[in-house]
């Protein structure tokens, strides 16, 4: 199966037959996504080896629907928006989880740049990943969990917050 199958197939899973073409298409994307495919970390738990080729993402998530781990999930929907034509880029980054501890690099994500705006895009962190692409700068984006910003620090890097309760939790 070649890679224009398998995003066929995946967005036909999702009951996506429209064109992805702006910022609330990629949202009905993502929450699509996350409605149907669950976060899981069991493959890592039973130390299985975790495949990072698309068409065994693709037959792990879609076909066999046994969940995925945030880098199936965030190579997934990376290889379909790039597929589509749009401008992304992946990177690693630490799940912190509001502790002040530094944790390995053992998390994925993808930065979407679109009209002029950057957008962090996570649809792998389990019930905390964002139903929306949220977009740098200091608005909040509105998500079923609450409202999420990404921070910026002076050293170039940045995390991602969730917002409840006017309490900042930093996601990654």
């Amino acid at each position: 199966m070649n890679k224009e199958q398998i995003i066929s197939r995946y967005l036909s899973s999702l009951d996506i037959d429209n064109e992805i073409s702006d910022i609330e298409d990629i949202t009905k994307l993502i929450e699509a996504h996350l409605r149907t495919f669950p976060f899981s970390s069991l493959k890592v738990l039973l130390k299985e080896d975790i495949s990072l080729e698309l068409k065994d993402i693709y037959e792990n998530i879609v076909v066999r629907k046994r969940g995925g781990y945030c880098y199936e999930h965030n190579k997934l929907l990376y290889e379909v928006l790039n597929y589509l034509g749009f401008a992304v880029e992946y990177y690693l980054a630490r799940v912190i989880n509001n502790t002040d501890s530094m944790v390995p690099q053992t998390h994925r994500f993808t930065i979407l740049n679109f009209d002029d705006k950057r957008y962090l895009i996570d649809v792998g962190i389990g019930f905390r990943s964002p139903n929306a692409p949220i977009k740098f700068g200091k608005e909040l984006t509105s998500c079923y969990l609450g409202n999420y910003c990404i921070k910026e620090f002076d050293d170039k890097t940045f995390a991602m917050q969730l917002i409840q309760n006017d309490k900042p939790f930093i996601v990654t």
